[in-house]
């Protein structure tokens, strides 16, 4: 079971507002690390146009607000 600090459903605003500052204060650099990242783990090719939706990939840094890490309680708090 997981039971670190964000594995819970009573710490989701935690998490969520973590990852808001963690966004703002994201420089376009450090985005566009975190989206090759994703890209990678994702297995999109790096050469591919970095708009390809169809692969959920974020297109600017408030896009990650969106992403099921941060949306969703962990696969090991849910009911």
């Amino acid at each position: 079971a997981d039971h670190g600090p964000f594995g819970g459903g009573t710490n989701q605003n935690t998490k969520v507002e973590a990852c808001a500052l963690w966004v703002k204060r994201m420089t376009e650099t450090e985005f566009l690390n975190i989206q090759e990242q994703m890209m990678y783990d994702r297995s999109v090719l790096l050469d591919e146009d970095r708009a390809h939706c169809e692969h959920d990939i974020p297109q600017c840094a408030e896009e990650l607000m969106q992403q099921a890490a941060i949306t969703t309680r962990s696969i090991f708090a849910q009911g």
